[in-house]
Order: structure tokens, then C-alpha cells, then sequence
């Protein structure tokens, strides 16, 4: 925007004109030449409201006396900015305006010119010692530096900007005058329902900061608001470009009705008053408008479930006859707040038992329900127990054994994740006793516990965080239980040169007692192709294998794993190998063996070759 037309208005400026023939003097309208106090009603009155206003020391913030709106008549408000001047000035604060008073608020200096018969006195303000230059001048442009267009609820936006350029001289802004209105039908017109505060900074310092509830309402179609603000400190130097900003601070209880799509308000920049070195005060039409909206604190939530480092490796846990299991840590995830999001209170957490019991005569829901003992949730420094159980009403009902348990934990606000910041979440379970009545289950259950975003409730100041805004899910460690627990090691897989033999290895350790290991502990399938089977051309048939032989690799032991299994004593480590032998026909077929749990752990990723080791050995 190109440079506004601007007025001077020579406030405390004195033009003193003496006709020598005629002998009268004239006073020019600013100069305060009288002796002012309570109840005078006369023009010098409103000139001292005026010096006192643009000095800073307020008359009124808003209304009667106010900048912009100076009145002729002295009242008690008058005496009080009049007593704040003298008191900082060192005169006497006594509320009248005599001469000391007189010449502190004209801070004057006089020359005489004579131009033929005519002599003339001239009086001018010595300006601000804190200006230096002469008499200069302020370009005013609009700008979108560092502005937004949009103020969330409870947060603070600059939505105006304006470029000020000094020539000639220090110059110093003392007023800024703005207007508001909802420029829609959409929401109310009222700006307290919107907003608390509105401030002005220069670059990053705040100069000016007063309450929407100052502006002055203009009831119309739609209201206007509009106020003149006095600034403090807001200086730009001679030859600098200074970039001044009005920020809005949202109401932190926005009612939603009143933030309809469509919504927009409009801030008008109306003008500026601004003093040189001089002294001159001089006013800048700028009427600069730009529109902006605000939103609810929720708009931008966003409540994420993460994967996190502690979630569990698959396992077996050890169940025990007579004592439940130990604590086992079941499933870890993290919760992440989103910086734009606002701060959220968690209420409730769900997590899921997907079960699979390993025999039909448990395919009951007293079979789900008495299997675990607890399921604990740690989450932000506080522990919080399951406290309603809800089983799957189809619970093995399809002979599978398989079902689904939900467990919800009531954390009821306790945990509240900030905005940006992370939390991370365990769910730990104990297992009842084998020889418990109700927990008769067989070995080889599992147990999978997970989350996912429906399963989380948050709030924001009340409000239910909506559930499309957390999004997510995790999923736990494959836990089977097992009376007679064993740690499965170093597994690993060979092919021979002709790709007809695969053997797999691994080693089982017996941790508290003897462990037995038979062949139907190892859970395996065979893929692949063949050219031929059984010397017979059958492309794309699944390549003939022998079923598995498990025998002992090293150790004491015998060789042998029979019907009844080879023992692993209690302490010891035994190393096994599982082979698998392909038919002979070796023209262009391949064969992929995996084993999915060896004495009933499942094995992580799975235990597998690859359809390249068939021909070369490993």
C-alpha cells in the first residue's frame, strides 16, 4: 500500500503573532496558557487532556476523556492523570495546572523573527528527549509477515501487521486505533465471545495490551468495536523499518455453536498518531483490513497409538500347579499427543485377550474369564487395574477355542498427556494356577493382547475428544502357557548341495525342571512346486517331502527322539535337529519348510528357508 495522506495536528505548539501597530496577541489552539484545575469547563481543558493522553498518562481508557475522545470539562479523572504527570516530574501533585505544571506539559522553547512593521514569537515543543532528528515523518504499509488467519481457542495469533518506516527523524507511535466486526451472519456479534485480550507489539516487544471488554461497542448490522490504543515504548529509528503486529487472545471457553463454518471476522487498522523529534503530532489514515477466524481447541487434536521399543517378543510363560504365574509383560505402546493438539486427560483404555485354548472341552466363557488372573495398565507414573471384563459372547462357540476378552482400565483424568509430549503405556498379566478348578486349561494356550484407537477415550476441557482424531493400534507378544517352561535358542537351517535334504537345528534349555521334548512339540508345514512328483508331470503341485525327523544333535542323551520324547534335564542345554528329505527328482523344483513352534514357543518370524536354497548349501 503506497504512503496515506496524513494531518498534523500541532499539539503543544505555540504561534504567538504580535502586531506591533495593534498590540494583541493570539494564542494558537494546543498551548495550555492558563491555570487549569477541577471543575473549569473551557477549551484548555480538553488541549491538557490531549498532551496528557499523548504523554501516556491516561485520562480514560475508553469513553469521555479518552484518546480520541478529549472533552473541555476538568473532572476528578483529569486531576488524577494531572496528579501521575507532576509526581513524575518532580512538581508537586497537587492536581492543578499552574505554570511549573503548564511549562513541563509545553516543555517550550521561543524565537523571534521581525519581517518589516510585523514581529513574530514562536513557540514550539522541544519534543521527546528520547527522539532524536527533526522534524520527520512515518510511512505506514499493510503486511502478512508473521500472521495467521486463524486463532484457536485459548491461544494467542497476530493477525494484523503493519510496516513502519521512519525519515528524518525518530519517530514514536503513541496511538493506534483499530475496529472489529463478525463480517458474517454465521456465530455471534459479539467480540467477548470470542476473545480476552488484544495487543500490540513492536517486533517482539509488547507495547499495548488492554481487554476486549474496552472497546467501544457500535450496535449496528452487524456491531462494530472499535477503540483507540495507547502504545508505550513504541519507538522506530530514524531511516529504520520497524513491522508493528496486533495479536488477538481467544477466550479459552469458545461455545462451539458460535464457531460455524463460515465464520470469519475482520480487523480494520484505521489510523496511527505518532510524534518526530520535534514534538509535532501527526496522524496516518491507514485502514488496513484483514479477516481471520477462530476454532475450537479440538480442531487440531490428534491422539496417536505408536509402536514402542518395550513391546514383548513372543514367549512362553510358565504356569504353575499350585501359584499363579509371575507377572508378565504382555504389550507396550505409546501414546503421542500431537504439538498443535491441546493437552488431553485420559478416561478410559481398553485392551483386548484374543485366547485360543488348545483343547474343545474348554470352549466355554467361564473358560476365558478364569484363565487370567489380572491384567495391570502402568501408564504416567500411576498403575491402574482392569476393573470390567467383557467376553466375547461367541466365545469358542465354533469349536475352535478360539475368543476375544476386553478388559477396561478407568483412568478417570489422572493421566494427562500435554500437547507434543509422549507417554508410554504396559499392560502386564498373571495367569491362574494349573491345578485351580477353574483353570484347568491345556498347555499350548495362547494369549494375545492388543489396543487400538476405539479402544482409547480422551477429553479436553470436558469435551470428548472426537474418535476419528486417535488413531493407531499395537499388538502384543504371542504368550503360550506351558506347565513345564523352556527357553528355545540358536536356531538356525541348512539345505545339503542337492537341495533334496533340509535340516533345521535349535537348542532347548530346561530351566526349573526336566523338560521333555517330543516330535509333536515341533508345529511345521512344507510349500513348493515341482516339475515332476512321483516321476509323473505335475507343474505348480506341492513338492514331496518326508515328514520331519527329530533326533538329538549333541549332548548325552541318546540319539533317538521316540514316541515318549528325549528328556532335557533340569539345568542342561540339548541342541536338536529336525530333517526333512525332498524326492529325487531335481528338475527345476523347489521346496520351502517353516517351523512355526518348537516345544511350544512360537518362533519369532517364524523358522523358514527360502525358495533360492535348493540348490546350494547353506
Amino acid at each position: 500500500m503506497s504512503k496515506l495522506l496524513k494531518s498534523k495536528i500541532l499539539l503543544g505548539v505555540a504561534i504567538l503573532a504580535v502586531v506591533a501597530f495593534a498590540g494583541v496577541a493570539l494564542a494558537a489552539d494546543g498551548a495550555i496558557t492558563m491555570t487549569l484545575k477541577q471543575g473549569m469547563n473551557n477549551v484548555q481543558v480538553k488541549y491538557l487532556q490531549q498532551t496528557l493522553n499523548e504523554k501516556g498518562y491516561t485520562v480514560a481508557t475508553s469513553g469521555n476523556g479518552s484518546l480520541g475522545y478529549e472533552t473541555s470539562y476538568f473532572g476528578p479523572a483529569t486531576a488524577a492523570a494531572v496528579k501521575s504527570f507532576q509526581a513524575a516530574t518532580g512538581l508537586t501533585a497537587d492536581g492543578i495546572v499552574g505554570a511549573l505544571t503548564r511549562a513541563a506539559l509545553n516543555v517550550a522553547t521561543t524565537t523571534t523573527t521581525t519581517t518589516g512593521t510585523t514581529t513574530t514569537t514562536t513557540t514550539t515543543s522541544s519534543g521527546s528527549s528520547s527522539l532524536s532528528g527533526d522534524a520527520g515523518d512515518l510511512t505506514v504499509t499493510g503486511s502478512s509477515k508473521n500472521t495467521e488467519d486463524e486463532i484457536k481457542e485459548g491461544k494467542e495469533e497476530k493477525v494484523l501487521s503493519l510496516k513502519l518506516e521512519a525519515d528524518d527523524s525518530d519517530i514514536e507511535v503513541t496511538n493506534l486505533k483499530l475496529e472489529f466486526k463478525n463480517a458474517t451472519a454465521y456465530g455471534t456479534e459479539k467480540l467477548t465471545d470470542y476473545a480476552d485480550e488484544v495487543k500490540v507489539y513492536l517486533g517482539s516487544e509488547e507495547v499495548a495490551s488492554v481487554d476486549v471488554s474496552d472497546f467501544s461497542r457500535d450496535s449496528g448490522s452487524p456491531d462494530l468495536y472499535t477503540k483507540s490504543i495507547s502504545l508505550d515504548g513504541a519507538v522506530v529509528e530514524d531511516g529504520e523499518t520497524e513491522y508493528m503486529y496486533v495479536a488477538v487472545v481467544a477466550s479459552d471457553d469458545i461455545d462451539s455453536s458460535d464457531v460455524e463454518t463460515g465464520l470469519v471476522w475482520t480487523l480494520t487498522g484505521e489510523s496511527v498518531r505518532f510524534t518526530d523529534a520535534t514534538g509535532a503530532i501527526m496522524s496516518d489514515s491507514v485502514d488496513e483490513v484483514v479477516k481471520f477466524d477462530f476454532t475450537l481447541a479440538s480442531e487440531d487434536d490428534d491422539l496417536a497409538i505408536k509402536s514402542s521399543s518395550a513391546n514383548p517378543d513372543d514367549a512362553t510363560v510358565k504356569i504353575y500347579e499350585n501359584k499363579k504365574s509371575d507377572e508378565v509383560l504382555a504389550l507396550a505402546f505409546k501414546l503421542d499427543n500431537d504439538e498443535d493438539s491441546s493437552d488431553m486427560e485420559l478416561q478410559t483404555i481398553q485392551v483386548t485377550a484374543d485366547t485360543s485354548i488348545a483343547t474343545t472341552s474348554m470352549n466355554t466363557v467361564a473358560a476365558a474369564e478364569n484363565l487370567i488372573d489380572s491384567v495391570t495398565l502402568k501408564l504416567g507414573g500411576e498403575e491402574f487395574d482392569a476393573e470390567d471384563l467383557d467376553v466375547d459372547t461367541d466365545f469358542g462357540n465354533d469349536g475352535s477355542g478360539h475368543g476375544v476378552v476386553t478388559y477396561t482400565f478407568d483412568i478417570d483424568g489422572d493421566v494427562v498427556i500435554d500437547a507434543g509430549d509422549v507417554e508410554e503405556a504396559k499392560v502386564y498379566v498373571t495367569f491362574y494356577e494349573q491345578g485351580s478348578s477353574d483353570a484347568n486349561y491345556a498347555d499350548d494356550t495362547t494369549v494375545v493382547f492388543a489396543v487400538a484407537n476405539a479402544d482409547v477415550e480422551a477429553e479436553v476441557d470436558g469435551d470428548e475428544v472426537d474418535s476419528s482424531d486417535i488413531t493407531g493400534s499395537q499388538t502384543g507378544a504371542t504368550l503360550t502357557l506351558s506347565p513345564t517352561a523352556s527357553t528355545v535358542s540358536s536356531m538356525d537351517w541348512k539345505v545339503n548341495t542337492t537341495g533334496t535334504i533340509i535340516d533345521f537345528f535349535f537348542t532347548i534349555e530346561a530351566e526349573d525342571e526336566d523338560f521333555t521334548v517330543t516330535s509333536a512339540s515341533i508345529l511345521d508345514s512344507t510349500t513348493g512346486t515341482a516339475a515332476f512328483v512321483n516321476n509323473t508331470a505335475a507343474a505348480g503341485s506341492p513338492v514331496t517331502t518326508s515328514e520331519g525327523v527329530l533326533t538329538k544333535y549333541s549332548g548325552d542323551d541318546v540319539d533317538n527322539v521316540d514316541a515318549t520324547g528325549l528328556q532335557v534335564d533340569e539345568g542342561e542345554k540339548t541342541t536338536f535337529r529336525v530333517r526333512y528329505t525332498l524326492d529325487e527328482d531335481t528338475n527345476n523344483k523347489w521346496a520351502e519348510v517353516k517351523i512355526t513352534s518348537v516345544a511350544g514357543q512360537a518362533v519369532e518370524d517364524d523358522l523358514q528357508t527360502s525358495d533360492t536354497a535348493t540348490t546350494s548349501g547353506f
